[in-house]
């Protein structure tokens, strides 16, 4: 399904985390600071998640495996979204000739496949990415939905086009779509949280959406919304890397050295 519905539940807190772009660290932080959020507060955690996993930053694979993973904590449920630059990464490892194969390349590709152990130095151009990727990851991120609807609110990449019903927005639009919606000042029909649009200044409540791309890969921040049941504002939270937990990664793998 592209959109994927969910009731509210008043014993259930909503996240939203913005724009990751391979920062495994800041992602473990923000996961981490939701999950302890929710039971500081005697509540379950749905996490959704906006999209852009890999890309311009350095660890895209440590950041699709840890959602391949999935939370060890019971209280939490994580609800990734597709983002365009998922979707892209996801086609140009099907077909290394996708017509959007040079345009992913320069805008973040060649640090997606560095974290796959691919160099620039010693390997050249790849012709064929799927060599260096698991099938497994590609398939992970093109089986990934769109958007979610809870109650008024909708959670999405990009966002919607405005005075179209959800049930006829294009993908591209969920995946893509900026100026149309983001100059679009009137009611949207529900709240739409969304990444896609980097701004320093972001999370930031514009009442008809919420924007959530935190520019993590200049910034460093990677954006967390919290919303509590029956509070129509969200609380905002910024997780950083240096705030990042190494023993939440996994349970499995021995810390780093000193």
């Amino acid at each position: 399904m592209r959109i994927l519905e969910f009731k509210e539940s008043a014993d259930t807190i909503e996240y939203a985390i913005g724009d990751v772009h391979g920062y495994a660290e800041n992602l473990a932080c923000a996961l981490r600071m939701c999950a302890t959020d929710a039971a500081n507060n005697g509540m379950k955690a749905r996490i959704h998640l906006l999209g852009d996993y890999v890309d311009r930053g350095p660890d895209s694979k440590g950041v699709i495996e840890m959602l391949m993973e999935g939370p060890s904590d019971d209280h939490v449920e994580w609800l990734p979204l597709r983002g365009n630059h998922d979707h892209v990464f996801a086609a140009v490892c099907r077909d290394p000739r996708h017509e959007l194969a040079r345009e992913w390349w320069e805008h973040g590709g060649q640090q997606t496949m560095m974290s796959y152990g691919w160099d620039p130095l010693t390997h050249g151009m790849p012709s064929d990415v799927a060599g260096w990727v698991p099938k497994a990851h590609s398939d992970f991120l093109a089986s990934l939905p769109l958007g979610h609807l809870v109650g008024n609110r909708f959670y999405v990449h990009a966002g919607i086009r405005p005075g179209r019903a959800l049930i006829d927005q294009s993908d591209r639009d969920l995946m893509w779509i900026r100026n149309e919606f983001l100059k679009h000042k009137g009611d949207l029909g529900m709240v739409v949280v969304h990444g896609h649009s980097p701004e320093a200044v972001n999370p930031q409540d514009h009442g008809n959406r919420i924007a959530m791309d935190g520019g993590c890969f200049y910034t460093g921040n990677l954006a967390i919304a919290a919303f509590d049941p029956g509070v129509p504002t969200p609380r905002f939270m910024i997780a950083k890397a240096m705030d990042f937990d190494p023993t939440y990664r996994r349970e499995t793998e021995p810390l780093p050295a000193p």
